[in-house]
């Protein structure tokens, strides 16, 4: 049976976090550890009987530090999805780059097989050229060794024809003439 009025001892062994809250919220409250636990005490054993302000104000603190709890979650969680997408950009944009690369490479080797192409068709034409020099040269000899070839043959046509000429009328008349004339039977 407990009396009233008494100075019954009840005691308790905490552990250290839980110390240390205590110890926190007296000093907040500005009371001493004892009163902050016999004010816990008396508003846990009658919750309706009393209202004290130090209690709704750690109310609205541990609601106040709720809500900022909350606030940081989700921007961290907004943080977390913004991280993740410029990861999966980033990512992209690598992959963009390597196949960009690869691409590159590839035209580069094509400019380079174009270039080594374009060096032998150069070649080529200017061996062309050059076959075509020589060619014109040949023409060149050609023409002139046929234009003396005519002059040669007409020298020639022009000598026999002024030898025909001097040669005398007394030579048998040709095949034709003689079947044209009959009378040159005598000559066959």
């Amino acid at each position: 049976m407990i009396r009233e009025g008494s100075n019954l001892r009840v005691y308790a062994e905490p552990d250290d976090q839980t110390i240390i809250d205590i110890t926190e919220a007296a000093k907040k409250m500005n009371v001493s550890k004892a009163d902050l636990i016999l004010n816990a005490l008396d508003q846990f054993l009658h919750p309706s009987d009393q209202t004290d302000s130090g209690i709704d104000q750690l109310r609205s603190e541990f609601d106040q530090i709720r809500a900022e709890l909350d606030q940081t979650r989700s921007e961290r969680d907004q943080a977390r999805s913004d991280a993740d997408k410029r990861w999966s950009e980033l990512s992209n944009q690598k992959s963009e780059m390597n196949q960009l690369k690869r691409d590159l490479e590839t035209l580069r080797s094509k400019n380079d097989q174009l270039l080594i192409k374009h060096d032998q068709l150069r070649s080529e034409n200017d061996q062309a050229k050059n076959e075509l020099i020589v060619l014109k040269k040949d023409i060149e000899r050609y023409q002139d060794a046929i234009k003396l070839k005519d002059q040669h043959i007409s020298f020639l046509e022009a000598t026999v024809h002024q030898a025909l000429e001097k040669l005398p009328k007394s030579l048998p008349p040709s095949e034709e003439e003689i079947k044209k004339k009959g009378w040159w039977r005598f000559w066959k």
